[in-house]
């Protein structure tokens, strides 16, 4: 049985930038909800027909290639996608496309298919199905209206851009942004390769595959993960090497071009405040005294040696959320099985900031030319820990039964238990409120409805 889901969207663009959102490159990864296991493996040269993507779904453990293809196209009014190969026995999503009035449009996504084995699944898993698809469009629309807000903010020249640390989950992420934006990304990485949008560099031998030169900003994000693997003193010596020497050995090189970038974005992180308990943390909060405390001042104290030559951001992060990685995804699998918990009485404060938000965040630091020094990258609104896992356990509907006594986290992560999980930071973010930054996501639970897309269960 073909059954059908139609879902609209109506923004305050004319129809041309609305569809053309649709024809920027890598809208398909941007546009993929964080709880999908998906890995675009190719993305569609164009929306015309014949045009295909590919994409790997993993389920279960399953994986599943889908390939889907363009069969209609018509600009600014309407495309078609159907399924090639993949897990439905039919699927086709038209995109259809109409003016309201001279600067408001509608998007209507209709979606015709079936299920394999249909009479059988419509029955068992069918409302499940059109439940995911709602989740589902509603992540891609609520994307694609704040994403056309951003585009239309930082309508600059394209820029000519070099991002370190591009496998992270912001790195990826940021990646897609601005390719989306039009701007030439280019990846700076430690792995050989022979593409011409990567340039190799291995800091610790000081070697370069090509020059720096011509870049107007430089994104600085890499580092070994600070949320794995337990703080041995090898692990804590490969943290601050991976990003005190790799840090280095950018600026040395940015001193010695004839034309250096605009800007420097070096990222660091609010555990540069350590412990404050009550007290609010703003840019100008002195520095903690725990390991993060100092490995953040060295940290910056490297990117502001550029000061006299181009403008300097240092990003301190909060906790960034997405299911894509880090804290919310930590969360997320203990929770589905029910194993919900606090830490210790929950009083510690958790700084954090939507995915979306931080990308959105990180564009302002780079196009407002007003913005320099240490910039707070976190929501107006932190949390208690205690919070925080109420307010995850509602939208999951799981309990909470688990309480974790200080002895036990020590016990289990050491050092990286006490300073990450038993402290926290009250921390707001000043300078981009000086600079009436809008966050999209500001209070917890309407970031938790948009990563992931709603109450549900796990």
């Amino acid at each position: 049985m073909i059954n059908t889901f139609k879902k609209e969207l109506v923004v305050d663009y004319e129809v041309e930038k609305l569809f053309g959102y649709h024809e920027r490159p890598g809208v398909l990864r941007r546009l993929t909800p964080p709880w999908v296991n998906a890995e675009v493996l190719r993305e569609p040269d164009n929306l015309y027909a014949g045009s295909s993507a590919f994409i790997r779904l993993k389920k279960f453990g399953i994986k599943l290639n889908w390939e889907a293809s363009h069969t209609e196209y018509d600009k600014n009014k309407f495309f078609k996608d159907i399924q090639i190969k993949g897990p439905f026995r039919f699927w086709q999503h038209s995109h259809c496309f109409k003016n309201i009035s001279e600067h408001s449009s509608k998007l209507t996504d209709f979606v015709e298919y079936e299920l394999p084995f249909s009479a059988l699944l419509d029955i068992a898993a069918g409302g499940s199905v059109r439940k995911e698809l709602e989740r589902m469009f509603c992540y891609r629309h609520s994307v694609i209206k704040n994403d056309l807000s951003v585009i239309e903010k930082y309508d600059v020249p394209v820029k000519k851009i070099l991002i370190s640390g591009s496998s992270g989950v912001i790195g990826r992420e940021l990646t897609t942004l601005l390719k989306m934006m039009g701007h030439k990304v280019y990846k700076l990485i430690r792995k050989k390769s022979n593409r011409t949008d990567e340039i190799v560099y291995e800091p610790y031998s000081g070697y370069i595959s090509d020059s720096l030169e011509g870049f107007d900003i430089v994104i600085h994000l890499a580092g070994d993960p600070i949320g794995k693997g337990r703080w041995t003193d090898n692990k804590k010596k490969a943290i601050r090497e991976s990003r005190i020497n790799t840090t280095r050995f950018l600026v040395e090189r940015i001193k010695q071009l004839e034309n250096p970038p605009e800007v420097f974005f070096s990222a660091s992180a609010i555990g540069y405040y350590g412990d404050k308990g009550e007290t609010v943390a703003d840019e100008e909060c002195e520095k903690g005294t725990n390991f993060i405390s100092d490995l953040c001042w060295d940290w910056e104290e490297e990117a502001l040696k550029l000061k006299d030559t181009c403008r300097i951001v240092t990003g301190r992060f909060g906790v960034v959320l997405t299911l894509k990685g880090g804290a919310l995804k930590e969360y997320y699998n203990f929770y589905r099985f029910g194993l919900g918990f606090k830490i210790d009485r929950g009083e510690q404060w958790v700084s954090w900031i939507s995915l979306d938000d931080a990308l959105y965040s990180v564009l302002e630091c780079i196009f407002n030319k007003k913005i320099q020094g240490a910039v707070n990258i976190v929501s107006d609104l932190p949390v208690k820990q205690k919070d925080f896992a109420e307010t995850l356990a509602n939208f999951m509907k799981r309990p909470v039964p688990l309480k974790l006594p200080p002895s036990l986290v020590c016990g289990l992560f050491g050092q990286k238990g006490k300073e990450i999980l038993l402290e926290g930071c009250k921390v707001t973010p000043s300078k981009l409120k000086e600079q009436k930054f809008s966050f999209f996501y500001n209070d917890l639970s309407s970031a938790l409805l948009h990563l992931m897309g709603g109450k549900h269960d796990a």
